[in-house]
């Protein structure tokens, strides 16, 4: 189940990443190429540097990981992704130009890979067999490593 988990969380980063190339894209093709935009992908960049060293953490056994990662990717991260999009389908935008942004199918469909991996993702992060195996690993740390020496 872990392995499954940092899968996805590195689809998830992937898909992210995508997103942001369309919209950097985007962005630049639109003319929009001035120091704000530097400042914006220098934060994502920073986010998704972020995100991978938890997922990295999480991977080797380090328990501290997981509640960051839940509290950081999973709700606020989620929520950056889905509430804009919730508010405006409520207003009555169109489902296909609200999800993708109007940027097109490769945002639309990393969009949707995305929030799908996050999902999928924390639901596995969280299954006994997760949480037995970080305890276990957090025990080894904790218990003395004996060290002999032969003479």
């Amino acid at each position: 189940m872990l392995v499954a988990s940092v899968v996805l969380w590195g689809a998830a980063i992937g898909a992210g990443l995508v997103e942001f190339g369309v919209a950097m894209s985007d962005a630049l093709r639109s003319g929009a190429g001035d120091a704000g935009l530097v400042a914006q992908a220098a934060v994502r960049l920073a986010i998704y540097a972020v995100a991978a060293l938890l997922v990295h953490r999480l991977a080797v056994g380090r328990r501290h990981a997981r509640p960051m990662i839940t509290a950081l990717l999973s709700v606020i991260g989620l929520a950056a992704m889905v509430v804009p999009v919730a508010v405006e389908l409520a207003a009555g935008g169109g489902f296909y130009a609200t999800v993708s942004d109007d940027k097109g199918a490769l945002f639309f469909a990393a969009r949707g890979t995305h929030v799908a991996a996050v999902v999928a993702a924390t639901v596995l992060m969280y299954q006994p067999a997760v949480t037995r195996w970080l305890a276990a690993t957090a025990e080894h740390r904790r218990t003395p490593q004996r060290v002999t020496t032969s003479t």
